[in-house]
C-alpha cells in the first residue's frame, strides 16, 4: 500500500467499526466576518490528524499571537485564539475529556484525544471540501498494515428491510409513545458484541408483527443521533450488549442484556412485555408458580420465589404502581403476582401487604404497604427470598454483600450429614430473620474459618458485612451449640459482643521445633511486641510463590540466629493472621506476594526493614548491624551460616546426581499409562493393595520441569494428603492411587492434569511435570470415636 501525499484529495475510506469519532468541523458564523476583517484570511489554523484504535491525534500550526485555547467536552472539541475564527468540532462519538490533552511547542500544538471506545474511524470529515488544504490527514503517521487491515465494505445496517424500525431524535419520543412497549437497540454498529443479538431482534420483530401490535421494535444510530446517545446511552459497553425496554404502562425504561439466540431472548422479551403482576386467586396458584421449571431456571436464579401483592389496585393505585414498577425491574430474580381480594385464607397475611413465598423451605414472610418505598421493598425481597440456613456459595456471598447485612456462619465438618447438623440451628436463624442472615458453610469453604480465628468443628461466627474488611465475632474457646450461637447473636445486636481477629493457632511446644522458621501468630501478638527480646519479623504469604521460592534462605538465617540470647525470629503469615495496622507496619498488604524482613528492637515500637537482595550473607550482615546480640555472637552465627552453605553445596551435588538418575529412569523404565495424560514408571515395587480413595497417604517426593529444573521437594517432613480428596493435583490423586506401600515411581503429568494454564510457585503455566514419589504408607483416617476423619486442608 502506497502512502498518499498529505496534499492529495481525501481518498474514499471504508474501515471496519463504522461510525466512530469523526469530526464535523463548522466555523462559527457569528465570528466569521469579524475574524476575516481583522486578519484578511480565515485560514488561521492548519490542522492535520491521524489515529490509532484508542486515540485521535490532532496537531495544528497557527498564526495566533498568543497560545490558542483547546477545550474538550463529551463530544466536542474547541480551538480558538483572540481575534481569529475558532474551530468548533462536533464529534460523531464520545471521547474522554478528562484523558485528553494538548502540548504547545512554538506555533505547533499537538493534542491526544482519548476515544471512549477503542476502534477506528470509518471515514473523513463530512464536508472536507470547504476547508481545502486547511484540514488534512497526516498519512505519514499512519501504519500501512493497520490501515489495510481495517478496510472493509461500507457498513449497512443489519436492520434494513426488517421489521425493526429506524428512529431518529426527531421522531423518537412521538413514535415510542404510540406503543405499550418498545424494545430499542441504541445501535453502535461497529460493536461486535451485538452482532449475534441483532438478527435475533429482527426475527422476533417479524414473528410478533401480527400477534403483538402493542410492541415496537426499533433501533437508533446513536452516532448520527447524539441527543439520544446522551439521554439513553449506548447498548454496547465493550463487555455486554444491551437492549432498552420502554414500558409506557409505567412511564419507565430500563436496560437488560441482549441474548444471542432466539431461544434465550424470546422468553425474556415475553416477560418484559407483559404485566409483571400475574393474577392469582388461590394458594394453589402460588404453588404452581413455585413449581414452574421456568421460574427456577429463568427467573429465580438461586431459589424458587414468588412475590405476591395482596391489595386492590383501584383502592390502592399509588401502592400498586410502585409494586408494579419494582416488579418490572426485578422480575429476573422473582416471579410477581397480585391477589386483588382477601388473603387466600392465610391468617398471617394482613392486606394491604406484600408477601414473598419460597419453594426452598415452604415458608413466607410479609411487609405492610404503609410507607413502602422501592428501596424498602427491594431490601425486603432480597433478604426474605434467601431460605433459612442455605449452604454458602459465591453467588450467595454476592447477594449478601449487596445487602450489607450481617451474616452468621455455621462451620460444619461433615457434608454427608449437613442437613441433619443444620436442623438444630433453624430456630435460631428464624429468630434473627431480617437482622442477621444465617448460612451453613460446606467443607469447600472452610478456609473462611481462619478469618474468624476458628479451627475446630462445629464453629460459629458473625461478620457485620461481607466486604473486604468486616468486623468479626466468634465463639473462640467453646464448641458451638444453638444456645451459644443465639447468645452471641443477641450480644452482637446489642453491641456487647467482643471482636475477634483471624489468627492461626500458636504452635504447641512439642511441634514448634519442627518449623524451619518459628510461626508468629496474631493471637500471641501482645506477647511478641512486649517481649524483652529483639524481634525479627518475616512478613509473608506462607502459601505464596515468593516465600515458596526463598523459604530455604530465610530458614537458614533463622537457624543461624537461633539460640542467640535476646533474639527471636519468626514468620508472620499475613494471609492468615490479622494485620493490626496500629501496631504493625501500616503498609503490609495480604494481597502482595513478597517476603519482608523487619527488625523491632526491645522497647521500640518502630520496625526497620531490610531492603537488599534475598541472599543469606548480606541479610545476616545487615542483622548484625541492627541487633547487638547477633553482633556479640557473630562467631557462632557465621559458623552456622558456613555450615548452611556446606549443606547447600552438598545438596546441589546430590540433586545433580539424582537428576541424572531420573533421566536414566525416564529413558529405560517401562511406561504405564495410569490415565490419559498420566504416565507411571515403577522404580521399585511396593507391596499390598493400591491406595483407596479417602486414605491418607504420606509421601517423599521431588518435582522437575521437563527442562530439568527442580521446582519442589519434601524437606524435613513427608507430605501427607488424602487421595481422591482434591487436595493435590489430579495427577497425584490418580497416580498415587495406583501405587502400593513402599513403592518408588516416576509420574509424568501433562499440564491439564497438573496446574493447567495457571502458574504455581516456580511452575510456569502449561507445564508438563515429572515427579519422583516414594509412598511411605497410607491409612484410613479415624477419630477417637471411630468415625471417619474428614480430609484436612492441605495443598500440593
Amino acid at each position: 500500500m502506497t502512502r498518499r501525499p498529505v496534499t492529495s484529495p481525501s481518498p474514499p475510506l471504508s474501515w471496519v467499526m463504522v461510525c466512530a469519532l469523526v469530526c464535523t468541523m463548522s466555523v462559527l458564523a457569528a465570528l466569521s466576518g469579524q475574524a476575516s476583517a481583522a486578519n484578511g484570511s480565515d485560514n488561521v489554523f492548519k490542522v492535520k490528524w491521524y489515529q490509532n484504535s484508542s486515540h485521535l491525534f490532532v496537531w495544528t500550526v497557527d498564526k495566533c499571537t498568543t497560545a490558542p485555547e483547546w477545550r474538550f467536552e463529551l463530544d466536542y472539541m474547541h480551538l480558538s485564539c483572540p481575534k481569529h475564527i475558532p474551530f468548533d468540532m462536533q464529534l460523531r462519538e464520545d471521547i474522554k475529556p478528562e484523558e485528553s490533552s494538548c502540548v504547545r511547542n512554538g506555533k505547533t500544538t499537538k493534542c491526544a484525544v482519548t476515544k471512549r471506545e477503542p476502534h477506528w474511524f470509518d471515514r473523513l470529515p463530512f464536508d472536507i471540501k470547504q476547508y481545502g488544504a486547511q484540514v488534512s490527514i497526516d498519512w505519514d503517521n499512519y501504519i500501512d498494515e493497520e490501515i489495510e487491515e481495517k478496510r472493509e465494505e461500507e457498513h449497512t445496517s443489519i436492520y434494513e428491510e426488517t421489521d425493526v424500525v429506524m428512529l431518529t431524535q426527531d421522531n423518537f419520543e412521538s413514535t415510542v409513545a404510540q406503543y405499550k412497549y418498545a424494545i430499542v437497540d441504541f445501535d453502535l454498529s461497529w460493536c461486535q458484541l451485538c452482532n449475534n443479538p441483532r438478527p435475533v431482534l429482527a426475527r422476533i420483530a417479524k414473528k410478533w408483527k401480527e400477534t403483538r401490535p402493542d410492541v415496537l421494535f426499533a433501533y437508533v444510530d446513536i452516532v448520527e443521533n447524539p441527543a439520544l446517545r446522551h439521554k439513553y446511552g449506548t447498548t454496547c459497553d465493550m463487555s455486554l450488549c444491551y437492549w432498552v425496554v420502554f414500558d409506557n404502562t409505567l412511564g419507565e425504561h430500563f436496560s437488560y442484556e441482549a441474548h444471542p439466540t432466539i431461544e434465550m431472548a424470546l422468553p425474556h422479551i415475553e416477560m418484559w412485555t407483559q404485566d409483571p403482576l400475574v393474577p392469582v386467586k388461590t394458594e394453589r396458584d402460588i404453588d404452581d408458580i413455585l413449581d414452574q421449571e421456568q421460574n427456577y431456571n429463568l427467573v429465580a436464579q438461586f431459589w424458587g420465589t414468588a412475590v405476591v401483592a395482596f391489595l386492590d389496585p383501584e383502592q390502592y393505585p399509588k401502592e400498586t404502581h410502585l409494586i408494579r414498577s419494582f416488579a418490572q425491574s426485578d422480575r429476573h430474580k422473582n416471579t410477581f403476582a397480585l391477589v386483588k381480594d382477601g388473603n387466600l385464607g392465610l391468617d398471617d397475611i394482613q392486606p394491604p401487604c406484600v408477601a414473598i413465598f419460597r419453594a426452598a423451605d415452604d415458608g413466607h414472610d410479609s411487609i405492610s404497604t404503609q410507607g413502602l418505598t422501592k428501596e424498602s421493598l427491594k431490601r425486603f425481597t432480597e433478604i426474605y427470598r434467601v431460605p433459612l440456613m442455605p449452604k454458602f456459595n459465591m453467588e450467595l456471598r454476592r447477594t449478601l454483600d449487596e445487602l450489607v447485612i450481617p451474616t452468621a456462619f455455621l462451620f460444619l465438618q461433615q457434608d454427608d450429614t449437613h442437613e441433619e447438623l443444620v436442623e438444630p440451628y433453624l430456630a435460631v436463624a428464624e429468630k434473627f430473620r431480617g437482622q442477621i442472615a444465617f448460612v451453613s458453610v460446606p467443607r469447600e469453604f472452610h478456609y473462611l474459618m481462619e478469618d474468624f480465628g476458628l479451627h475446630t468443628f462445629p464453629s460459629f461466627g458473625i461478620a457485620n458485612n461481607l466486604t473486604n474488611t468486616p468486623d468479626r465475632y466468634a465463639l473462640l474457646s467453646t464448641e458451638a451449640t444453638p444456645e451459644k450461637a443465639e447468645a452471641l447473636a443477641d450480644a452482637f445486636l446489642k453491641g456487647t459482643a467482643e471482636k475477634v481477629f483471624k489468627s492461626l493457632d500458636p504452635p504447641t511446644p512439642d511441634i514448634a521445633d519442627r518449623f524451619p522458621v518459628y510461626p508468629f501468630v496474631y493471637r500471641e501478638l501482645d506477647n511478641l511486641l512486649s517481649s524483652e527480646n529483639d524481634m525479627i519479623f518475616l512478613f509473608a504469604v506462607q502459601m505464596g510463590s515468593h516465600w515458596f521460592k526463598y523459604r530455604k534462605a530465610y530458614s537458614d538465617i533463622s537457624t543461624a540466629v537461633k539460640g542467640v540470647d535476646g533474639v527471636q525470629m519468626g514468620l508472620y503469615d499475613i494471609r492468615h493472621n490479622f494485620i493490626d495496622q496500629k501496631r504493625l507496619p501500616s503498609d503490609l498488604d495480604e494481597s502482595a506476594d513478597v517476603t519482608r524482613m523487619m527488625v523491632k528492637l526491645k522497647g521500640s515500637t518502630s520496625f526497620e526493614e531490610y531492603k537488599g537482595k534475598v541472599k543469606r550473607k548480606p541479610m545476616l550482615e545487615w542483622l548484625r548491624t541492627k541487633v547487638t546480640a547477633i553482633d556479640a555472637a557473630w562467631d557462632s552465627v557465621s559458623q552456622k551460616l558456613d555450615e548452611a552453605y556446606d549443606k547447600l553445596r552438598a545438596k546441589a551435588r546430590e540433586d545433580k546426581e539424582f537428576s541424572k538418575q531420573k533421566d536414566e529412569w525416564l529413558s529405560s523404565l517401562p511406561e504405564e499409562e495410569v490415565a490419559d495424560g498420566i504416565v507411571k514408571q515403577v522404580i521399585e515395587a511396593g507391596d499390598g493393595i493400591p491406595v483407596p480413595n479417602g486414605h491418607r497417604a504420606r509421601v517423599i517426593y521431588k518435582g522437575w520441569l521437563t527442562n530439568g529444573k527442580k521446582f519442589d521437594e519434601t524437606e524435613e517432613e513427608p507430605f501427607a494428603f488424602t487421595v481422591g480428596g482434591k487436595q493435590a493435583i489430579e495427577c497425584w490423586d490418580v497416580g498415587v492411587a495406583a501405587m502400593t506401600r513402599g513403592e518408588k515411581a516416576l509420574l509424568t503429568c501433562q499440564a491439564d492434569k497438573a496446574y493447567g494454564q495457571n502458574a504455581s510457585g516456580k511452575i510456569p503455566p502449561n507445564s508438563v511435570l515429572i515427579f519422583y514419589i516414594e509412598l511411605l504408607d497410607h491409612r484410613q483416617p479415624v477419630m477417637e470415636n471411630g468415625s471417619s476423619l474428614p480430609p484436612e486442608h492441605n495443598e500440593l
